[in-house]
């Protein structure tokens, strides 16, 4: 992403001289991508499903066993269910889900709502609900394209927003298909259209008043939203709180939450959060493992086995059900409650 924005930049500012001074460092800024895709691709981790393996795929002709870490995961086939799956199998799905999700960054941006510790984001597959979003942001670049050709430098701002948006709308598969961290470059981008609008009002006598009330205004709002926003990170408890208030829905906030409970010493309240996350994504065994773990942290050993034992018998090859059931049975007799 870098390398483009360096060339928006460039030929915004001076046109292709701009471009042709700007090569060399191009070139060099090239190098380092591509070494970053070559030295980062085998450690990327992700479990998505049907795609990737966890942790280290793997040594390759370009890279040899020697440079991976020692002890390292072994490849092998591997299905991590998420709640958006359908994307990484369907293009349409993955087109129009992705725009809709860059037209809620965008609101995101501009107003500072809609932020949230995680998300589960809706799989919009149909063309009917689709095309809207899709229609959207392609008239969003273009509107970017028309005042980047006219050097204005809002133009150049809104391409830079959506150039840092590129890694972040799975064109290369991501296991969080949104996030709130995928918003701080962006934002830069955003900084500059708001100067460049700014700007342009300030010129006109009959505008200037009006803008910068309005940019008084926006300032303001976003003042607000911040410090109603801030005592929510005051630990984790009153963060994933929130975030369940926000998106009951959302299994990982209810998991996150039930965690925070557990270590809180509420354990009613851990074991019905960590019930609701397992209920809300029935397909994934990490959260029916987790209601395990739970149910025996709160001394229902026996409860927590049979929660287990299910969950090996519904995903016969999870090593992590096998691996908890010999825990649980081994243990012997549960302990007091906490």
């Amino acid at each position: 992403m870098l390398p483009l924005a360096a060339l928006l930049a460039a030929y915004f500012d001076s046109g292709r001289e701009g471009v042709k001074k700007l090569l060399p460092l191009l070139g060099v800024m090239a190098a380092v991508a591509l070494f970053y895709l070559w030295f980062r691709t085998p450690r990327a981790g992700y479990g998505i499903a049907g795609l990737t393996a966890p942790g280290i795929p793997g040594p390759s002709p370009l890279y040899p066993a020697a440079l991976l870490p020692a002890n390292a995961p072994a490849a092998g086939a591997y299905m991590m269910p998420l709640p958006w799956r359908e994307i990484y199998t369907s293009f349409a799905a993955n087109v129009f889900t992705m725009s809709r999700i860059t037209l809620e960054y965008l609101g995101t941006m501009l107003a500072g709502l809609g932020l949230n510790t995680d998300y589960s984001p809706a799989v919009t597959g149909s063309l009917r609900r689709g095309l809207a979003p899709l229609a959207a942001v392609l008239a969003v670049l273009g509107g970017g394209v028309r005042l980047y050709r006219r050097r204005n430098l809002a133009g150049l701002g809104l391409l830079l927003a959506l150039a840092a948006l590129l890694p972040a709308l799975n064109f290369v598969p991501l296991y969080n298909i949104k996030a709130a961290r995928y918003l701080y470059l962006p934002l830069a981008g955003l900084a500059v259209a708001a100067a460049g609008l700014l700007k342009a009002a300030l010129a006109n006598k009959k505008t200037k008043n009006a803008a910068l009330a309005a940019a008084g205004l926006w300032v303001f709002g976003l003042a607000a939203v911040t410090a109603r926003r801030n005592p929510e990170f005051s630990s984790d408890l009153t963060l994933f709180s929130a975030a369940v208030k926000r998106a009951p829905a959302m299994p990982r906030a209810q998991a996150n939450l039930s965690r925070a409970l557990l270590l809180a010493g509420d354990c009613p309240g851990g074991l019905a959060h960590a019930g609701l996350a397992a209920g809300l994504d029935k397909g994934n065994p990490v959260l029916r493992l987790r209601l395990a773990f739970a149910l025996d942290y709160c001394g229902r050993r026996p409860e927590a086995v049979r929660e287990a034992e299910g969950t090996l018998k519904q995903f016969p090859g999870d090593a992590f059900a096998a691996q908890l059931v010999k825990a649980l049975r081994a243990a012997g007799p549960a302990r007091a409650g906490r």
